[in-house]
């Protein structure tokens, strides 16, 4: 339930309710940190980027280079990639 400046309506008995003058600030700050640890056993290339979203939420985007490229030239992904093929709308282009 949200209780708003515009009215008031009824809860539940196990509802929480808090009251802020800005609401926005419940989305954002007090997060906990988050730690990523990568275990690279294959002793392929990993790149790491952080970034941050237009909401505030933190990216990181982990690459471990080789392995993918190694993986997509044997074919091991096809599988994947024809189940995420199918799922995506649009335009479907079969080759025979």
């Amino acid at each position: 339930m949200i209780l708003s400046p515009h009215g008031v309506f009824s809860t539940d008995p196990e509802d929480y309710i808090i009251a802020t003058k800005r609401p926005e600030s419940l989305m954002s700050g007090g997060a906990a940190s988050v730690y990523v640890n990568v275990i690279n056993n294959s002793n392929a290339d990993v790149t790491a980027h952080e970034s941050t979203d237009e909401n505030g939420a933190r990216i990181v985007e982990i690459t471990i280079d080789r392995v993918v490229q190694n993986g997509m030239a044997s074919g091991k992904y096809d599988g994947a990639f024809d189940i995420m093929s199918q799922r995506r709308g649009g335009k479907r282009v079969y080759s025979p």
